[in-house]
């Protein structure tokens, strides 16, 4: 079945959730052999790349034996999150959330077991809390989204989403989650090393800003894929680029990788700052008072955050796009809207939609579609979220600004009401 959606199968089922069970299992018999590098695992072709903090997991005693069973109760979960998440408006709506969430991007996330599947139930469970009106709910929900990214790191990147709150409560929830992640950062700095090493990337069924230019460079490469001579776009690439560039050998196509990583990440960052402020120009900015954000700007906030940080700074798989599902409500609320955001929502349903499909493609050919698509997915998503902070920067200083003056006017009227009292009291 896998195969015929485009999923690409690993043997056993669930080889992701496989990892750390059987770490589980080996720390339960050597507490102290170095996880990161296990003989034992190593002979299994495992490697472990996860913080020790999913170890932990060993005290409800799950075991290796124990993968299946488990990464089917999660499968479960992670559908019915998927169908409460979403409120359905239109057969259209319903159309594109169906190819989203079938995509072989998402599956693939299913037939692996990964992780990222456990951290998306987590966000949405805090979402629920940071619904909530009391303040612990709230900070529970924040908590949460603190034990997320110890778990996988990447989450820190949502720390954002407590703009929601008021200006000095913001700025304290984030620095008090950043401070946090910091210190918990520098403690297991020698596991990030060892995570590093573990990890492996690559320039198919992923997506990162580096990956596009590494596909080029892989073109370079005398072991070039061979299935690209049947494909006009991606035979007329190669050639050009080995036109201009020779053949190199390992060594140079590394120097030439890092060397190419570091330009990319300095234009790519340079870009996305100018067309973060490009997009929320001061004239076109909508100024009203802030009110709570809901369910949908919240789960917003958090998915794009994510994607922009994990596009940024790392290369990560396609089931990581899972998240981008979040952004979806959203951005059919502001394509109901017909707003300014309106066309730059559609650009990012579209580009999610086709990049969760098309890897397949790219797999094949290693043509360097889906990479296009993710640009385009991401620049989308910058736009979007910068307005949108910007504009609940704006509605809170309006906010302020409102509460101000009413104050004033009742200061006011109290003392104008005063200053009648004792006019009327010398008079009688």
């Amino acid at each position: 079945m896998w195969g015929r959606m485009g999923v690409p199968i690993v043997e056993p089922a669930f080889s992701d959730l496989h990892v750390i069970t059987n770490a589980i299992d080996r720390t339960r018999q050597d507490p102290r052999e170095d996880i990161y590098n296990s003989a034992f695992l190593a002979r299994r072709n495992i490697h472990y790349n996860y913080p020790k903090a999913w170890l932990l997991l060993s005290i409800f005693g799950i075991t290796d034996s124990q993968a299946f069973v488990c990464g089917t109760i999660l499968a479960v979960v992670l559908f019915c999150v998927f169908f409460s998440i979403f409120a359905i408006r239109s057969v259209g709506e319903a159309l594109l959330l169906a190819l989203a969430v079938c995509s072989p991007a998402i599956m693939l996330l299913v037939e692996r077991g990964n992780s990222d599947a456990i951290i998306f139930i987590g966000f949405a469970l805090a979402l629920v809390l940071l619904l909530r009106r009391k303040l612990w709910a709230r900070s529970l929900g924040y908590g949460l989204i603190v034990i997320l990214a110890f778990l996988k790191l990447y989450p820190a990147c949502a720390f954002v989403v407590a703009l929601k709150e008021r200006r000095q409560r913001a700025a304290l929830v984030m620095l008090s989650c950043s401070v946090l992640f910091l210190v918990y950062l520098i403690l297991i700095r020698s596991q990030i090393s060892s995570i590093t090493q573990n990890t492996p990337e690559g320039t198919t069924w992923s997506y990162g800003a580096r990956v596009l230019p590494r596909t080029l460079i892989g073109l370079m490469s005398p072991a070039a894929r061979s299935p690209i001579e049947h494909f006009p776009v991606a035979r007329f690439v190669q050639s050009t680029v080995l036109h201009i560039v020779p053949q190199m050998d390992d060594t140079k196509l590394l120097w030439v990788r890092h060397s190419v990583d570091m330009i990319v990440l300095v234009i790519v960052g340079i870009v996305t700052v100018a067309v973060g402020f490009r997009s929320v120009s001061a004239s076109s900015l909508v100024r009203f008072p802030t009110v709570p954000a809901g369910f949908t700007k919240d789960a917003f906030r958090i998915g794009a955050s994510i994607y922009l940080g994990t596009f940024l700074l790392t290369i990560s798989w396609h089931y990581r796009l899972v998240f981008v599902l979040f952004t979806m409500p959203q951005l059919f609320e502001w394509c109901r809207e017909r707003s300014y955001q309106a066309r730059w929502a559609r650009v990012a349903i579209l580009s999610f939609v086709a990049t969760a499909w098309i890897g397949r493609v790219s797999f094949w050919f290693n043509c360097g579609m889906d990479e296009l698509l993710d640009y385009a997915l991401y620049f989308s998503l910058v736009v979007l979220l910068a307005r949108d902070i910007a504009e609940e920067l704006v509605g809170a200083r309006t906010s302020v600004a409102i509460t101000a003056s009413h104050s004033t006017v009742e200061a006011v009227k109290k003392s104008a009401g005063m200053v009648t009292g004792e006019q009327d009291s010398q008079e009688v």
